[in-house]
């Protein structure tokens, strides 16, 4: 309920381009395709056709001008559109049961446009996935905050709406 909610106000606001990681059944896209006052960019990458042919399917899911689907590693793809310079307002990253590769974080951190939301489906992964991460997350206002919902825990993070190069982030975020 949370994370549909940051993601409806993102886009209730403007025109807002969001980046997810994992398709699932596609609900989240569909819903905010429905929800939003203004039609959201939406990539989202899966590296499974049957995924995306079950989401079409049984869940109603469809790929359009707005809604894009790539089929591919998610964090290849997302290492990738950000070194084409493509920008979210938020990305949402539900690749589990496997968890973040270390660096995937950053990627994502550096995809994000100044202001924008990052939430990660964490259930499952432990203190060792936190360790890999824990520096990446500092990138985020406030480190990445988690919420816990039943069986459910996402962890949340803001970037600054200040440009990387106006706090003089840009060294502290390279590839290298």
């Amino acid at each position: 309920q949370k994370v549909l909610g940051d993601l409806r106000e993102i886009c209730r606001r403007k025109s807002s381009s969001g980046l997810f990681l994992g398709l699932g059944g596609g609900v989240m896209q569909s819903y905010l395709q429905q929800q939003c006052p203004y039609r959201p960019e939406l990539t989202t990458i899966d590296n499974s056709e049957h995924v995306l042919q079950a989401a079409q399917d049984f869940f109603g899911f469809r790929i359009g001008t707005h809604n894009q689907v790539i089929t591919g590693d998610a964090y290849r793809e997302l290492a990738r559109l950000e070194q084409e310079g493509r920008r979210y307002d938020f990305i949402v990253v539900d690749t589990l049961p496997s968890p973040a590769p270390p660096g995937a974080i950053k990627d994502a951190y550096r995809a994000l446009k100044p202001g924008g939301k990052l939430l990660m489906n964490w259930s499952g992964c432990g203190a060792r996935e936190m360790s890999v991460h824990r520096q990446d997350f500092q990138l985020f206002e406030g480190g990445l905050q988690q919420e816990n919902a039943s069986d459910n825990s996402v962890l949340m993070g803001q970037k600054s709406s200040m440009p990387d190069d106006f706090l003089g982030q840009t060294e502290n975020i390279s590839t290298a």
